[in-house]
């Protein structure tokens, strides 16, 4: 099985420009919920997992950084900014939401007091870095086919999906990777955000026409995977709308992409004790602090290194 990590290659920038909106105004991002995949920098690895800040969740208003929950978090447009000290725990920084809620990126200083606080430079995705087994329905049905309802008879072994992020040149935020039965159909996926917020993977149809698409595209031209963005590790529900060989008509094989057991063994981080009463008052984020991007280095590294996150 193929390693999923950051991979280089040369897409276009998926970064959005940052916003001048008034951090104090209640927008849309204040209603996402999402958990994302973080990655750090390291000078030697580049962008690598990393124990402490596994993941960042914002819930509908809430944040949460690594193990820390955030009780000071402004909402702005397209980005969140905090600084928050309680007793043997300061945290304070800057993340920029891209692509509609697909991934975060920003800094993070966590320390016990500003003295001894840690800068990192972080990149996320609602995509998880995760390998599936699937199953496809052996015949077609209606769309209002009530799946759960299809006797376990009715399934077959599907191809084996992996996901993986690829960093493109002079690009700072992360753009996914698919292979489906060990072929790169990344050219022709896309991904979205549903109307209930899950993250939808999308095969295009005519997908076999292109280079690269192989066996993988022909059996499952026309494809749709969604998944729910707060959890690590998800289970993929959808369908595959034209199969090979079958009838171009309104049914559809229903198709489920389950996580490998060693995605599944991943455990939810273990909060920290902090609620707001915790909190030491003090002067509010400021947005000039929390406007610094990530360093030269950083930057550089986006073209020349790869990053390995940790399954």
């Amino acid at each position: 099985m193929r390693r999923l990590g950051i991979h280089t290659h040369g897409d276009a920038d998926m970064g959005a420009s940052a916003s001048t909106s008034d951090p104090c105004h209640e927008t849309a991002l204040i209603r996402l919920r999402k958990r994302y995949h973080v990655l750090r920098y390291d000078a030697e690895e580049g962008f690598v997992a990393h124990h402490h800040l596994p993941g960042v969740m914002l819930d509908t208003g809430r944040l949460t950084v690594g193990a820390v929950p955030i009780h000071t978090a402004r909402f702005a447009a397209d980005h969140v900014v905090w600084r928050q000290q309680s007793p043997g725990r300061y945290s304070c920084g800057r993340l920029q939401v891209h692509d509609h809620g697909l991934s975060i990126r920003g800094v993070v200083h966590h320390g016990t007091l500003p003295a001894d606080a840690v800068r990192h430079d972080v990149i996320g995705t609602a995509v998880k870095p995760v390998a599936y087994t699937t199953r496809i329905t052996r015949q077609a049905y209606l769309r209002t086919q009530n799946v759960s309802r299809i006797p376990d008879a009715g399934w077959q072994d599907g191809l084996e999906l992996e996901i993986a992020f690829a960093l493109s040149v002079g690009s700072r935020v992360p753009a996914p990777k698919v292979w489906l039965g060990g072929a790169d159909i990344t050219a022709f996926t896309t991904w979205s955000v549903a109307q209930n917020g899950n993250t939808v993977l999308t095969i295009a149809a005519g997908a076999a026409a292109g280079p690269g698409g192989g066996r993988a595209a022909r059996l499952y031209n026309a494809a749709r995977l969604s998944f729910n963005p707060c959890i690590p590790a998800p289970t993929g529900s959808g369908s595959v709308a034209a199969p090979e060989g079958a009838a171009a008509d309104a049914k559809v094989h229903f198709w489920i992409a389950r996580p490998s057991v060693a995605a599944q063994q991943q455990k939810l981080v273990t909060l920290e004790r902090i609620s707001p009463a915790d909190v030491v008052p003090g002067d509010p984020c400021s947005e000039d602090l929390m406007l610094l991007p990530p360093d030269d280095a950083v930057a550089a590294s986006l073209t020349s290194r790869i990053g390995r996150p940790a399954l």
